[in-house]
């Protein structure tokens, strides 16, 4: 049995009422305005902005994320003041601009509204960046980030989802004018909408043998986008920074794959990047790093390393 996101994504009617009123833009200027000054609250990052945010990424250099109103990583990163809310986030994000540093190719698997893939590619003027995403909406908007950001030339939106096998998924070609879908994936069944192209990694990069970085954000179907790459990982070895949900199957699969062809683990948490013998997905910090790379390389990359709790 499928999912179907429309029905999921569809908040409660007082919600909507609500998120309507304080998006009026005499509304929603004073309110943000008087919640500016505040500390920084979880409460606070619910509150709905107009407008754009700036990701700082240091050295006068930045990303401009469009629609806060209707993208919850830019409405994050207006209320971050410039930055991702939580640390572990931050070293996610951190881990895919400094690996990618001398990399050809950075694959954006899961971009939402582009925030990897637009970072990456400011922060490494000459690598080229693919930027797979599945819900029509988030595909627009990330173009629009990426003309706002003038990287046309080096980021690539791609409305194409990436599997085990190729195929076809329906996804509803809107989700109506609320926050994006950020959770849909490749279990989505819809009564009408958008027929989607699902590719391997395998079949669009075959013969690929150059330097690859890739993050995964597939809401649970980490496995297939593997499963779907085997021949490709295993001869480039990319750096992965990938999300895995305690709801994703297959973990045991994909661990044991993962060492099969000579991979570390990393549990990217908010006190740092901490070696793990297994993958064992919690609710928060969901992020992990898949690498060749030792501990010691990381450690001398700048990354912090943190022991497993007592």
């Amino acid at each position: 049995m499928g999912t179907d996101y429309r029905r999921v994504a569809t908040p409660a009617l007082w919600k909507a009422m609500a998120r309507r009123l304080l998006l009026t833009p005499a509304i929603n200027r004073p309110v943000v305005m008087a919640l500016a000054p505040l500390q920084a609250a979880e409460w606070k990052r619910r509150i709905p902005v107009v407008g754009a945010a700036t990701l700082r990424l240091g050295n006068d250099r930045s990303v401009v994320l469009q629609k806060a109103e209707r993208c919850q990583v830019a409405k994050e990163v207006y209320w971050g003041q410039g930055h991702l809310h939580g640390a572990a986030d931050r070293l996610a994000l951190q881990l895919a601009i400094t690996l990618s540093a001398d990399a050809d190719t950075f694959l954006d698997i899961g971009a939402y509204t582009g925030l990897f893939a637009l970072a990456v590619a400011r922060e490494n003027p000459r690598i080229q960046c693919d930027a797979y995403e599945i819900v029509p909406d988030n595909y627009v908007l990330m173009w629009e980030n990426t003309i706002r950001n003038n990287l046309v030339a080096r980021v690539h939106p791609r409305l194409v989802g990436l599997g085990a096998a190729k195929g076809t998924l329906k996804v509803p070609g809107s989700f109506g004018s609320g926050a994006l879908a950020s959770s849909v994936a490749l279990d989505s069944v819809a009564a009408d909408g958008v027929d989607i192209p699902i590719a391997a990694l395998d079949e669009l990069y075959a013969g690929y043998a150059s330097k690859m970085v890739m993050k995964i954000d597939v809401e649970g179907f980490e496995w297939e986008v593997l499963r779907g790459g085997r021949q490709l990982i295993a001869r480039v070895k990319p750096d992965m920074v990938c999300e895995v949900l305690r709801r994703a199957p297959n973990v045991p699969e994909m661990e044991a794959f993962l060492r099969q062809v000579g991979y570390n683990i990393f549990h990217i948490s908010d006190a740092g990047l901490r070696p793990a013998d297994r993958i064992v997905p919690v609710k928060l910090e969901r992020d992990w790093l898949f690498t060749t790379r030792s501990a010691s390389e990381l450690q001398a990359r700048g990354f912090p390393l943190t022991a497993a709790p007592s």
